[in-house]
């Protein structure tokens, strides 16, 4: 206020007309010429609004150069996953023929730790080492369990024909005639004739 009654009158109205105009210029308008102009911060040029102008502007878009995990990323996580659990898989297999049950169940199972049934060769996979597994429980007494797995594997089958039409045609007569093998032990002699019939359809 001092300052304003220092000035000459034609002075004062001339500073008034030009704060009035000054003020009325839309905040986004002035933001438009100002993104425009490069700033210094901490000794980088930067493109872009001021912290003030980020209060009118929003959070700003996220760069697409920085947006952290591809679809690549995933394909070799994939990948990874399935080269581990095929060579566990591997290793319980030569268990299996050794007639090592309880230890070959183990690697099996430590085998289908993994997400493999993410996707149809991972279903497979998985689908593989239920049924080896279903056979380890058969030889062991444990024929619930062996239904069990051989449940879970022609589930897996199922999907991943109808999700990519591969043949399953040998993996699926396995575990159908290892169930038939765990529900004839377990007296289910009409259920194992069935399934014992389909897998020698396949």
């Amino acid at each position: 206020n001092l300052v304003l009654n220092a000035m000459p009158r034609r002075r004062l109205v001339l500073a008034c007309a030009l704060l009035s105009t000054t003020t009325a210029i839309a905040p986004r308008e002035g933001l438009k010429r100002s993104r425009a102009v490069a700033r210094h911060r901490g000794g980088a040029v930067v493109e872009g609004p001021s912290e003030n102008e980020a209060t009118w502007l929003g959070p700003a878009a996220a760069d697409p150069s920085e947006i952290s995990g591809s679809a690549d990323d995933d394909d070799h996580a994939e990948d990874a996953r399935l080269a581990t659990a095929q060579r566990l898989k591997a290793a319980a297999d030569a268990r299996q023929r050794a007639g090592d049950w309880d230890a070959a169940a183990r690697g099996y199972a430590e085998a289908l730790d993994a997400p493999l049934a993410e996707t149809p060769e991972g279903a497979r996979l998985a689908a593989s080492c239920y049924a080896n597994l279903a056979r380890c429980c058969s030889k062991q007494g444990q024929h619930a369990r062996a239904v069990e797995c051989c449940d879970t594997a022609l589930r897996l089958l199922e999907a991943a024909a109808r999700s990519s039409g591969t043949a399953t045609r040998s993996l699926r007569a396995a575990a159908l005639y290892r169930r038939a093998v765990a529900k004839s032990a377990l007296g289910a002699t009409r259920d194992a004739w069935t399934d014992a019939t389909r897998a020698a359809a396949l």
